[in-house]
C-alpha cells in the first residue's frame, strides 16, 4: 500500500495562490459577460415603437400584429357552392337602352363639354 503524505505549508500556500488567481480571472470574465448581456438586453428592448429607430430595423418578430380578432370560418371568399348566382347575363339582343350622360366637368377640373 502506498502512503499519502500531507502537503507542506509552502505547497498549500502555492495551491491557494493558484486558486486565487483562477478565481480572480473568472471574476473578471463574469464582469465582462455581465456587461455584454446588459448591452444586448438594452439593444433588444429598442424598437421603432420606443426609440428613434426606423421600422425597417425591427426584426421579423417585431412586426405589429394587426388585423381582425375574428376567427376564420373555414369558408372560401365569394359565392358558396350551391348558392344561386346573382350576376347579370349578357344577351344577344338587348331590349332596353339606358343613356348615361357624361358630367360637364370631370374630376380633374377640365371642361368635358
Amino acid at each position: 500500500m502506498s502512503e499519502s503524505r500531507e502537503p507542506s505549508g509552502e505547497e498549500l500556500l502555492a495551491l491557494l495562490a493558484v486558486k486565487d488567481a483562477r478565481i480572480d480571472a473568472l471574476l473578471v470574465q463574469v464582469g465582462e459577460l455581465t456587461a455584454q448581456v446588459q448591452a444586448l438586453v438594452l439593444k433588444l428592448g429598442k424598437d421603432s415603437a420606443i426609440s428613434s429607430k426606423p421600422p425597417s430595423s425591427d426584426g421579423p418578430d417585431r412586426r405589429p400584429r394587426g388585423g381582425s380578432s375574428r376567427g376564420r370560418s373555414g369558408r372560401k371568399p365569394g359565392k358558396q357552392p350551391g348558392e344561386p348566382g346573382m350576376a347579370l347575363r349578357l344577351v344577344d339582343v338587348p331590349t332596353e337602352r339606358i343613356p348615361i350622360p357624361a358630367p360637364a366637368v370631370c374630376g380633374c377640373g377640365v371642361f368635358a363639354g
